[in-house]
Formats: structure tokens, sequence, C-alpha cells
């Protein structure tokens, strides 16, 4: 060992240097051997994650938004729950945490224009009823059609 004060050559196991007497610095260093669970279980995960995004993916395409999201959301968890555990995302994991995202995003998209879709559905009838009901009232109870021909005439195109 070398001093760090002085450069003289120190005995091991000496507590100071023996030309200028300054002590010795002794630095402990901790290794932790963190074992890496094994290829299988590994694996397993990979495929859990995989399924997972492909379901959620399908599902939500071909079935129901919402529970393709659930499955989705589930399948992104896995995924960055894999990450955590082995470092990286590779081949099954990747594949099934890219789908599961995608899938996410697309299932997302389609509830909110589904429910835009409704809305201007019952926007579209609440005016049709409306109108009924007023060219009815200005008829004097009896529906006279012509007013909701003006009516339907003087709605934007847009609607």
């Amino acid at each position: 060992m070398i001093c760090k004060h002085c450069g003289a050559e120190i005995a091991d196991g000496k507590k100071f240097c023996g030309e200028c007497g300054a002590p010795v610095e002794v630095h402990t260093v901790i290794v932790r051997d963190t074992p890496r669970p094994n290829k299988e279980e590994e694996n397993s995960k990979a495929r859990t994650v995989m399924i997972l995004g492909i379901v959620g993916f399908a599902v939500g395409y071909l079935y129901s938004a919402i529970a393709g999201i659930v499955l989705c959301a589930i399948g992104r968890k896995k995924a960055k729950e894999h990450e955590e555990t082995y470092g990286e995302l590779t081949g099954k994991a990747k594949v099934g945490g890219i789908l599961s995202l995608v899938g996410l995003i697309l299932n997302i998209i389609k509830v909110v224009f589904t429910v835009l879709a409704v809305v201007y559905v019952l926007v579209v009838y609440g005016l049709l009823i409306w109108a009924i009901v007023t060219a009815a009232m200005n008829a004097g109870g009896q529906l006279d059609f012509s007013s909701l021909q003006d009516f339907f005439t003087s709605i934007p195109l847009w609607m």
C-alpha cells in the first residue's frame, strides 16, 4: 500500500505510515451479489405480459373498449414490473408492452368517439322532438308538416 501523504510504501496491516506517521485510510467496499431470477421465470413473466397485450388489444378492438382498457392497463403495469425486475423489456415482454400501450391509447380513443357519437345522436333526436312539438303548438295542436320542412331546411349541414 502507498501513503497518500508522503508516497512511502506501507506494509500491509499497519495503521500508520512509518515515514510521516499519517493514518492509513482503509476503504471497505461492500459488494452485493443479487441473484438474478432464473431464465424460465423471466420467460414466464414475459409471456404473461405479451398475452395481456395481445388479449387486451384484441378484446378492445373486437368486443369491449372498456374491457380492453382494463386488460391493456394491467399489461402495462406488468411490463413496468418486468422492466424493473430484469432491467429492460426484451422479446415477448417488449411486444406485450408495446401492444398494451397501443391498445390502451386506441381503446381510450374508441370510448371518446363512442361517447361523442351518442351525444350527437341525442342532440339530433332532441332537436327533432323539439321541432315536432313546436310545429304542433304553432298549428294549434294540429301537425303542420310545412313548418317542419321550414325548420329542417334552416338547420346547418354540420349538425
